[in-house]
């Protein structure tokens, strides 16, 4: 970002954002790159002078938008995407044109988005068919990276067991004693 936009104050970034979603429909990459610009700008801004302030970004875009954190977070991400497209060497391609291509994107790295979007145009004209979200995430599939499968953590009955007895010991020590159950 440029030191003139890092500049800018939340009523400033809010401006920006209202009259995007008046243009939306005329160039989405246009609207996503502001939206997107201005919603991580609010974000950064809000986060270096969180301490000792009531208002968070989550406040912000909810008050000011109506959005939740997820919607904010694929506005950046489809912001992202429409940049890596737009600033890649691969020539004159068709840009997206929703978020929702560019979210079935952002499972790829940022590197390769570009490359694939190529390649669904690509696909896209040869079956002479519109570019969709659903067809985006067939041509994204099988170059999406494999999830790690997370290592399973042993369970151990004996460990637990001591845990539970350890924790029921101290929270019975917090009872009063009464009297009226001792033994005779």
């Amino acid at each position: 970002m440029s030191n003139a936009i890092q500049n800018r104050t939340l009523p400033q970034l809010t401006s920006a954002i209202t009259k995007a979603q008046d243009k939306a429909g005329k160039s989405f990459v246009e609207y996503i790159e502001t939206v997107g610009g201005a919603l991580k700008e609010g974000q950064e801004l809000l986060a270096a002078r969180s301490e000792g302030k009531e208002l968070t970004f989550q406040g912000w875009i909810k008050s000011e938008f109506g959005w939740g954190r997820a919607q904010a977070a694929r506005l950046i991400d489809a912001m992202s995407t429409s940049k890596a497209i737009t600033t890649s060497p691969m020539g004159d391609v068709k840009l997206p044109d929703s978020e929702r291509q560019c979210r079935e994107l952002s499972r790829l790295p940022i590197l390769d988005r570009a490359e694939a979007w190529a390649q669904v145009v690509e696909v896209a004209e040869e079956k002479g068919e519109a570019i969709t979200a659903k067809l985006v995430r067939e041509v994204v599939e099988p170059m999406t990276p494999p999830k790690p499968t997370p290592k399973p953590v042993p369970f151990d009955a004996d460990a637990m067991g001591d845990r539970l007895c350890d924790w029921l010991r101290f929270e019975l020590d917090k009872w009063p004693k009464d009297k009226t159950h001792e033994a005779k």
